[in-house]
């Protein structure tokens, strides 16, 4: 588990996690963005890493965040091609 909790991460770092979960060389079991002030727009794009077949995360924490309806709404469509990701907070 890669824990990132309150980390001020950028919209840049995000992408580069959202790639990153994508690759097929990357194996990490779970990921912690908690406290990270994250917004629908960091959601979109792990969202759509996370729906990508190569990616192998079963895990992944999102609390205290300032993800919107908007937000789950990507994370509920990610969840029906997503055959991996087992918890989600």
């Amino acid at each position: 588990m890669l824990w990132l909790v309150d980390n001020q991460l950028t919209a840049q770092g995000i992408s580069l996690l959202a790639a990153s979960l994508s690759d097929t060389n990357v194996v990490l079991d779970g990921l912690s963005l908690c406290h990270n002030h994250l917004t629908d727009a960091d959601v979109f794009q792990l969202s759509s890493a996370l729906a990508m077949k190569t990616c192998r995360l079963r895990r992944l924490a999102l609390t205290s965040n300032q993800i919107t309806d908007r937000g789950v709404e990507f994370l509920a469509e990610m969840l029906k091609s997503n055959g991996c990701l087992q918890q989600l907070w």
